[in-house]
């Protein structure tokens, strides 16, 4: 039997996906709140992000400086999270309050396709 037939490549394909769009929204949101910052005055030391995890009710802030977070936004795969929130993604970088994970495979692909800085976008 393939895996077509029997759903489960279908199954963990679309949970992928899920997850990756899930994400996606997240980092479209900090780059919102991104962008806002450019219009304050002083700009803040740590500005608040959301947690870019694919659990769609988190809602928790992680505050960065805004070069920390540029640097994230420098790689489409990448998405900065609370420890904890890995979801099984590879931790490429890490602080304290913080963990940027990197997306590969399918998850990857999408992230790189809803980069609202990418040219995919």
């Amino acid at each position: 039997m393939t895996a077509a037939e029997t759903g489960i490549g279908t199954a963990v394909s679309t949970s992928e996906e899920r997850r990756a769009r899930n994400e996606a929204i997240f980092r479209q949101a900090n780059e919102a709140i991104r962008r806002a910052q450019d219009r304050l005055r002083p700009m803040l030391p740590r500005v608040p992000f959301i947690c870019e995890c694919p659990d769609t009710s988190c809602r928790q802030l992680i505050r960065l400086p805004l070069d920390r977070y540029e640097a994230v936004r420098g790689h489409a795969e990448r998405f900065i999270v609370l420890p904890g929130h890995e979801d099984g993604a590879t931790v490429v970088d890490r602080g304290e309050e913080w963990c940027v994970i990197e997306k590969d495979g399918r998850e990857g692909e999408i992230a790189r396709q809803t980069d609202p800085r990418g040219e995919a976008a």
